[in-house]
């Protein structure tokens, strides 16, 4: 049986009652390709069309126009997305204009078998050719409970005395907002104002939050430019969470505007809701307010637009903020920028006060983010702890400006945080708490550099993604590295040096007359002989290839003492591996034959095979011994004839429901954490 799904493709939410409309609907047969007329209305590429008259009915059914060969649309394309009686409403067309048509086959199987359609009673006098002209009219004679058609919109008449309608015509007619294939458009609302929106996200949010579960049953959405001087809220009635409802603004631009009750510290959008899948477009904070706020959205997953032009009076200033419940948020794309180029801001240092992203919650995820050009690319506030930063790239300075240290990463997290495979573009990281660990980075471009604060800050490197050439900041030769150490009683005091040969190092030291304070930490740096670093550590505790120099002394004689750091005897120097305890954290391992349910990965990827090449079986443990937290494994099936279940908590894996790898291309991507691993990504990649 059908079932209502939102599809990530496309972002048409199916519902197998009534479908999106569609442009037109055939009269006759038609060759499914190019752009051309039908029914007297000439198509363009992503218009939809009722195909219904093909000489082979397997053919019929909804198609997205193309320049080359048509496409079934996302919402009519599979067993699950149509039953008999499904119904879609045809906009235009001089024969088929304004009719709608229902499905008569009996368990429609589109693309097996035939499916015919049939026209439905007129709709007669019930049908407007848009929103504006329904609610401008002032003679409509209707009943209640009657459904009005206007512009791809449904309404349904409320009755006289209602209280809870959402619009009201110019004759007094009020109305109830109907969702098209589960779609809440706030376009339905009338013209898209601020107050508009917020009345329309209100409405809905209160209609999906009714639901006896949490399953968003509904989408909002909103694909208009809006310029607006006030505050743009997602919430329920009485400011409460939103459950219930997914949300999509991906093609809506939000321009922040002077004179109203906008200031720096305010985002123009607040959205409050659990459970949902989120889109964001364009937001321009046009120098008037912070961006976007994601209050209290555990268990959600967004998707992020740009945000950009956030004002300058100080840090609390923002681009994008996450804080409130966050657990299980999943952040999956996003570009934050206080200034860009073309901005006259971007000339001076002093305008670069924001922060890009703010994270101030516990376990959550953050992904493929781009952000920078700002004070701080990065904030973790002290709330933070569990939180996962996935290929993110952080970055600030431009040629133009000259700007010395500009900060990536500021971290006050008050639990242990992750920073995974991402790219640090020329700049410093700051831990204050000692709760950042940082794995599998590429380099610190141009000046690389490390702040530690009484802290561990620690940087993984691994072999360039390209293949070519390790990508990494060599420390020989003019590049040079800087540390600077930071105590809160004598203040700050470093040392630098364009060559890591101990004497250089030794003389730089001695030339900043480093204070006695700093004479019991240790300066540990490890790198290879040939100065590509394919693990770089820079913290209180990391070597220096294969010995450490402990700083002793104090005032202007400071002594490095080299010391034979036997836990080197762990990580090998290949240039094709580097391995942690048996852990190999870079290549791929042997491919892994599952035994009782089990395997023993020994590398960050594995191809995995059924036992006893058997046509299927399930694994529900992964072994975890020497392997470091924070660990990433990659997954996929060894045969595409043979299917692997990864299974949910079954063993020590947790990855929200059962995962199928039943095709090479599937991957499950996994990180380790204490006794077990979670799920990072599971992808099809069909």
């Amino acid at each position: 049986m059908a079932s209502t799904y939102l599809d990530r493709l496309e972002g048409i939410e199916t519902s197998v009652a009534v479908k999106a409309p569609v442009r037109v609907a055939t009269t006759a047969n038609i060759t499914l390709s190019g752009e051309q007329t039908v029914d007297g209305v000439a198509l363009v590429g992503g218009d939809r069309v009722l195909v219904k008259d093909q000489a082979s009915a397997i053919d019929n059914g909804i198609w997205n126009v193309s320049t080359g060969a048509w496409s079934r649309a996302e919402d009519f394309n599979g067993v699950r997305d149509a039953v008999q009686g499904t119904r879609v409403y045809v906009v235009s067309g001089a024969v088929n204009g304004n009719t709608e048509w229902s499905v008569t086959t009996d368990d429609p199987q589109i693309g097996a078998s035939g499916v015919a359609f049939t026209q439905l009673a007129s709709l007669g006098g019930l049908h407007f050719g848009s929103v504006a002209d329904l609610l401008a009219s002032t003679s409509l004679t209707v009943a209640t409970g009657e459904v009005i058609y206007a512009g791809g919109m449904l309404y349904e008449v409320a009755a006289t005395g209602a209280s809870d309608h959402h619009v009201t015509t110019a004759g007094g007619v009020k109305l109830y907002v109907l969702p098209v294939g589960a779609v809440y458009n706030v376009e339905a609302w009338g013209p898209v104002t601020a107050a508009s929106f917020n009345t329309a996200a209100r409405q809905v949010a209160d209609i999906a939050s009714a639901q006896a579960d949490f399953l968003p049953r509904y989408v909002f959405r909103c694909a208009s430019e809006i310029a607006t001087d006030i505050q743009l809220r997602i919430e329920r009635t009485g400011g409460l969470r939103v459950t219930g409802m997914n949300i999509d603004l991906a093609l809506c631009q939000i321009t922040a505007q002077p004179g109203g009750s906008l200031t720096p510290a305010t985002p123009v959008l607040y959205i409050r809701s659990r459970n949902s899948e989120t889109r964001l477009g364009f937001i321009d904070c046009n120098r008037v307010s912070s961006g976007v706020n994601l209050k209290d959205c555990m268990g959600s997953t967004m998707y992020l637009g740009q945000v950009r032009r956030f004002p300058t009076p100080g840090a609390t200033v923002y681009g994008v903020k996450i804080d409130g419940q966050t657990d299980n948020i999943r952040v999956m794309t996003g570009v934050s920028v206080q200034w860009a180029l073309e901005d006259a801001e971007f000339a001076t240092l002093a305008n670069f006060t924001g922060r890009a992203f703010w994270l101030d919650g516990i376990d959550f995820n953050v992904s493929n983010i781009y952000g920078g050009w700002c004070g701080t690319p990065i904030y973790l506030d002290v709330n933070c702890s569990l939180v996962w930063l996935i290929d993110v790239h952080p970055y600030n300075g431009h040629p133009s400006v000259t700007r010395t240290d500009p900060p990536l990463i500021e971290s006050r997290a008050g639990g242990v945080c992750y920073l995974h495979d991402s790219y640090l573009d020329n700049g410093i990281v700051h831990d204050y708490s000692a709760n950042l660990q940082i794995f599998n980075c590429h380099h610190l471009e141009l000046l690389p550099h490390a702040i530690i604060n009484d802290a561990e800050v620690r940087v993984y490197c691994s072999a360039a993604r390209d293949g070519l050439s390790p990508s990494f900041s060599r420390f020989t030769g003019n590049t040079g590295l800087s540390i600077t150490f930071r105590d809160d009683e004598t203040g700050t005091y470093s040392w630098a040096g364009s060559d890591l040969a101990i004497a250089n190092i030794h003389a730089a030291v001695n030339q900043q007359g480093v204070n006695a304070a700093v004479s019991q930490r240790d300066i540990r740096i490890f790198y290879r002989a040939d100065t590509l670093p394919y693990e770089q550590i820079v913290r209180m505790g990391g070597f220096f290839q294969r010995s450490f120099h402990t700083v002793t002394g104090g005032g202007a004689v400071v002594t490095l003492t080299e010391t034979v750091d036997p836990e080197m005897s762990r990580w090998s120097t290949n240039a094709a591996r580097l391995r942690v305890n048996g852990w190999e954290a870079i290549g791929a391992g042997a491919p892994l034959v599952i035994a009782a349910g089990s395997v023993t990965a020994t590398s960050r990827f594995h191809t995995i095979d059924t036992e006893g090449a058997a046509p299927a079986d399930d694994l529900d443990t992964i072994t975890t011994a020497g392997v470091p937290d924070g660990a990433m494994l990659t997954l996929c099936a060894q045969d595409s004839a043979r299917d692997v279940t990864v299974k949910n908590g079954a063993g020590n894996i947790f990855c929200g429901s059962d995962r199928v790898l039943s095709l090479a291309h599937k991957t499950i991507t996994l990180m380790k954490f204490g006794g077990g691993w979670l799920m990072v990504s599971f992808a099809d990649n069909t």
